[in-house]
């Protein structure tokens, strides 16, 4: 459970935190471009390790994402990754958009299991 509630606080921080990095015009192009290479490695189908194998195919994406977390955080300069986390922080900090993320959530996740059910009725 606490790996789980780990993993919401990385998609609740660290996505928006380098999305706003991406679009801030002062951050670094190297550090624009390790998140942009970090996003089409994760979501290609290509890996250093296919991810057909057990447990060491995904351990290179998991891996991965630590990794250039540490390195963003030495090339993003220090007044902008704070600018970029302060966003970040209002951004949920909001309860409203939130609560509107995890009804979506709950649609896509309700809507999944009525096309499952039903394919297992056929």
């Amino acid at each position: 459970m606490k790996n789980l509630i780990k993993n919401n606080k990385i998609l609740r921080e660290k996505i928006p935190l380098y999305y706003y990095l991406l679009k801030n015009e002062s951050t670094p192009k190297l550090a624009k471009s390790l998140i942009i290479g970090l996003i089409i490695y994760l979501i290609s189908p290509l890996d250093i390790i296919p991810d057909t194998i057990p447990v060491l195919g995904l351990a290179d994406d998991i891996a991965l994402f630590p990794l250039f977390a540490y390195i963003l955080t030495k090339i993003v300069p220090e007044d902008i990754w704070q600018k970029s986390k302060d966003k970040t922080d209002r951004l949920w900090f909001n309860s409203k958009t939130y609560m509107i993320c995890k009804i979506i959530f709950l649609v896509l996740i309700a809507i999944l299991a009525f096309i499952f059910i039903r394919s297992l009725l056929k």
